[in-house]
């Protein structure tokens, strides 16, 4: 039995197929937001509502320089999920006009991303 056989491969195939060879805008889209979801479940085991403040910004040679309530926490998924809506729209309306730009912009999304989840887990873990 080859692994073409198989029903779940032969879907997979199909939307791999149907939606992203002709786009592959709507696969880094997906991995985009991806990486946004990770921001969000980073941040949650930090965000709680608590009476008391809480350290949101830190340098190693200077310490906590930025400190706020439980609910300032979330401000950094939120950016990212904002300039991800932003970028992408702007690269969808490039797509016909130019390609490679909108490709560029949809990469830095990326990019920005991995960015959003590395502070999103120096906040939520203390690093």
């Amino acid at each position: 039995m080859k692994i073409k056989d198989f029903y779940l491969v032969k879907l997979l195939l199909y939307l791999y197929k149907r939606f992203f060879e002709r786009n592959p805008l709507i696969l880094l889209l997906l991995f985009a937001l991806l990486l946004n979801v990770v921001s969000w479940i980073l941040v949650s085991f930090r965000g709680r509502p608590e009476n008391y403040i809480i350290p949101l910004h830190y340098i190693p040679v200077k310490g906590v320089d930025k400190t706020g309530p439980w609910f300032m926490i979330y401000e950094i998924p939120l950016a990212g999920f904002v300039i991800l809506i932003v970028n992408f729209l702007i690269a969808f309306n490039l797509l016909k006009k130019d390609l490679k730009a909108s490709y560029l912009i949809a990469s830095a999304t990326i990019l920005l991303g991995i960015f959003f989840v590395i502070a999103s887990w120096s906040i939520a873990f203390k690093v």
